[in-house]
């Protein structure tokens, strides 16, 4: 098995830049859900955390479909 001749930090800035690259995608491909998050948030303020908490968890559903460690082997 060839081994990389990068240097280790640079293999890490270049998959945290794919990592941001990834989670860019997945917020546009969540745009709606984000966005019922964000309203909901706006709306409790001190309260969100109570009150959002199921839009919570369902934006972190959807965005895990995109971000999970399957989805970041196929874009590298």
């Amino acid at each position: 098995m060839a081994r990389s001749m990068e240097h280790p930090m640079e293999q890490s800035a270049d998959a945290q830049k794919l990592k941001q690259q990834q989670s860019d995608i997945a917020l546009s491909k969540c745009h709606s859900v984000s966005e019922q998050s964000a309203e909901c948030a706006k709306a409790n303020d001190i309260m969100v955390v109570v009150h959002c908490r199921d839009h919570n968890k369902v934006l972190n559903v959807r965005l895990h479909q995109f971000t999970n460690d399957e989805h970041f082997e196929i874009y590298r």
